[in-house]
């Protein structure tokens, strides 16, 4: 709508980066999965998020008159400004969701939005998000701590879905680990207190996380999952070995907590992990994987695959391992916790060196440019020269 012509290409760009953001980190049909902000009650409970709505207004399977009938359902009031807009979305990113090609990962190094421009060099999130057609898994594999003296601080960590598993069948059965957010100031699913004590490593189908509390967790002294065991297919739980098993369609998903774990009373789809009631000093740990029926055939050849690995938590050193991923933590006073990420051995490094890194988009760090890929060809989104070129390979 800018009567300048730079601005509304600009605004256009934009708008079509932030679709192909949405298209990267989506199932199938378009379930938005991976680590998010703001963790609502109601997202947490239903993951079908308000940009739901605006992928399928664009992409999706819901008719053109449709959409602002469901997005009133959960009370967006924005929804008209699509219908007054001349914007539509540039050819190559219909291309891109009709043909993609799952499973693919999808690496971001953003900000919490809310940091001030002054600290726009610090506080870089590495977000990790694995897509296939039946689920999407991520987390926030590295947060870096913003300065002391940082008004922004309160951002590290607090007020996200730091980890979640989508399941593109039902936005009902997603799955999330959090550290409770105190209801007097954050929604109880809103996350972490202010505490910062999540620690998260995804690689593909798999997540592990250690929270760690050095000090007193006050009234909060546990973490719990979200898990609405109503709105699966199956639900199979080995309570002695820490486990539970869900099946949503011909899709799998494992959760294995460190300690023992109860169904809360007053919630039917909160899972309680104790750290033997401790009020300080608490240490736990989860993994879970996620699989589907073509891979491992019926849910049984996944438990039964499952049950062959082997979770290993040392409480004392902090270090938790699982197949090929490791994830330890050292802790002073000084300087806080320090993560350590290994895959097969090696040290992973952050932040990422991309803003998005993607099969289908591509962006190099603080360069203004982003690439869009499909098949042989490459658009170039160049925001310092405001220009957007499509060329063949």
């Amino acid at each position: 709508c800018a009567p300048d012509e730079d601005l509304a290409e600009i605004a256009r760009m934009s708008l079509d980066s932030l679709l192909l953001n949405m298209i990267v980190d989506t199932t199938e049909n378009g379930m938005y999965g991976g680590a998010h902000g703001r963790s609502y009650d109601s997202v947490v409970k239903d993951m079908r998020c308000r940009f739901f709505w605006v992928y399928q207004f664009f992409f999706g399977e819901y008719g053109f008159d449709d959409v602002p009938e469901k997005a009133k359902e959960i009370g967006i009031s924005n929804t008209p400004l699509i219908f007054v807009s001349d914007y539509r979305p540039d050819g190559i990113l219909y291309a891109i969701v009709a043909d993609k090609q799952y499973p693919f990962a999808n690496r971001e190094s953003v900000h919490n939005p809310g940091m001030k421009f002054e600290f726009e060099d610090l506080g870089a999130l590495s977000k990790y998000t694995y897509n296939t057609e039946l689920y999407s898994i991520g987390c926030v594999n590295n947060q870096q701590p913003y300065p002391a003296d940082s008004p922004d601080a309160r951002h590290e960590d607090t007020q996200q879905t730091n980890f979640s598993l989508i399941f593109a069948e039902n936005s009902k059965a997603g799955i999330t680990v959090h550290h409770p957010g105190n209801v007097s100031g954050h929604e109880y699913w809103y996350g972490d207190a202010r505490c910062n004590c999540n620690h998260l490593f995804g690689n593909e189908n798999t997540v592990m996380g250690i929270f760690y509390i050095p000090g007193s967790a006050g009234t909060f002294n546990y973490i719990h999952a979200h898990v609405e065991k109503s709105q699966f297919d199956e639900v199979i739980e080995q309570a002695d070995k820490n486990r539970i098993f869900v099946r949503e369609g011909d899709a799998y998903a494992m959760l294995q907590f460190s300690q023992k774990y109860s169904w809360s009373k007053s919630d039917t789809s909160e899972v309680l992990i104790y750290d033997d009631n401790r009020k300080t000093n608490i240490r736990l740990a989860f993994v879970c994987e996620a699989g589907m029926k073509s891979e491992y055939g019926d849910f049984q050849g996944f438990i039964s695959a499952m049950e062959k690995k082997t979770m290993s938590f040392s409480r004392d050193d902090l270090t938790l391992e699982y197949g090929s991923m490791k994830l330890h933590l050292e802790y002073n006073k000084r300087d806080g916790v320090t993560e350590f990420q290994y895959l097969d051995g090696k040290l992973q490094e952050y932040p990422y060196a991309y803003t998005y890194d993607s099969p289908f988009m591509r962006s190099e760090w603080d360069s203004g440019v982003i690439e869009v890929m499909y098949g042989d060809t490459v658009r170039v989104m160049d925001f310092v020269n405001i220009t957007d070129t499509t060329k063949k390979k």
